[in-house]
């Protein structure tokens, strides 16, 4: 079922503003969005307000344990939650928007849970934002649920997100409060990859970073010490030192952004064709015993961006047929005569 244009809207909206980089932080207007919060339920507004640089913050860290909250350390889902949301909303059935309504917009219970969440600790703004983009679907889309009205709890729900949207909009990423007074952090800046679901990357910059506070590196959703990530990025490793990264997810990213690691450790270049696949056996060296194979293929493809990639390929095969051409549209999943038809690979 497709989701309504309003709803497409405002998952791009939220897209915009997981990825503008250039985000100006208005704090009296974030200020006062947020406790609107509290008026929508009637509650007393915190008498102080204090700005934190950072989640990592002492005095924010130590309001949030004090509020019990383990919300005040989650970034990651909230700040992807949008990007992944064109994904989830493509494939929403009126079943899915029905059990997440169920779930969390329940009658009087609901008003009960949003008068709690004004005053949240350690909160992300964004965090339940996935809820906002089911329920405004709800609303908007009848089909889902013909015959059962959205009623008062509902479209309070939706205007406590949307003051929660402009707040982080205006650059407020996360709320704590704690002994009357009300703890605010800027949001990050974040940048992602396009892959489904993004992940935090970038091979120029901090992938999350507060202006004045933490930065975290990132690849292909990977995180980095800055300087493993300057290392792997120089594409100068060898392969000896690939290897004594201890934790596997680095090792696969550091391998991949120095291609030319295991070729460099006594390959032999067995097959080249005309598009710019090459065929590499490697046998009897350190590699091997370190692999526990005698014989290991390697597959050398150069992409029209430049970019160099190495993939191992099945030494039975490699071994009946040592041709790069068909090597490669075997790991493309294809017949040779499919692949020859190819006039690009990306």
């Amino acid at each position: 079922m497709e989701y309504s244009q309003e709803t497409h809207e405002l998952i791009e909206r939220m897209c915009r503003n997981i990825e503008d980089k250039n985000l100006i932080l208005d704090k009296p207007k974030a200020e006062e969005l947020i406790l609107q919060t509290y008026d929508l339920f009637n509650l007393d507004r915190p008498k102080n307000i204090m700005w934190c640089i950072d989640i990592f913050d002492d005095v924010y860290v130590k309001s949030a344990m004090s509020t019990m909250s383990a919300r005040s350390t989650m970034s990651a889902r909230s700040t992807m939650s949008a990007r992944s949301a064109r994904s989830t909303m493509s494939t929403m059935s009126a079943m899915s928007a029905m059990s997440a309504r169920s779930a969390w917009l329940a009658g009087s219970a609901m008003s009960a849970r949003l008068a709690g969440s004004a005053r949240l600790a350690g909160s992300a703004l964004d965090y339940d934002f996935d809820y906002f983009i089911v329920e405004h679907e709800y609303i908007r889309n009848r089909a889902f649920n013909p015959g059962d009205e959205p009623n008062e709890n509902d479209y309070k729900y939706l205007e406590y997100c949307e003051l929660l949207m402009q707040a982080k909009e205006a650059g407020l990423g996360y709320r704590t409060e704690y002994g009357n007074t009300l703890y605010l952090v800027p949001t990050p800046i974040v940048r992602l990859n396009e892959d489904t679901p993004p992940q935090f990357h970038s091979d120029q910059l901090p992938a999350i970073e507060w202006r004045d506070g933490k930065k975290f590196y990132a690849l292909d959703g990977v995180i980095l010490k800055k300087d493993l990530w300057d290392k792997i990025l120089s594409g100068t490793m060898t392969f000896s030192e690939i290897m004594a990264i201890e934790i596997s997810d680095q090792r696969t990213v550091a391998l991949k952004y120095n291609p030319e690691a295991i070729l460099k450790e006594g390959s032999e270049l067995i097959h080249k064709d005309n598009r710019s696949n090459e065929l590499y056996l490697i046998k009897g060296k350190t590699i091997n015993e370190e692999l526990e194979h005698d014989e290991i293929y390697f597959l050398k493809m150069t992409c029209p961006t430049g970019r160099v990639f190495i993939e191992g390929v099945p030494p039975e095969e490699a071994k009946k047929n040592p041709n790069a051409t068909d090597m490669q549209a075997l790991l493309c999943g294809l017949t040779p005569s499919e692949y020859q038809l190819m006039t690009l690979e990306s």
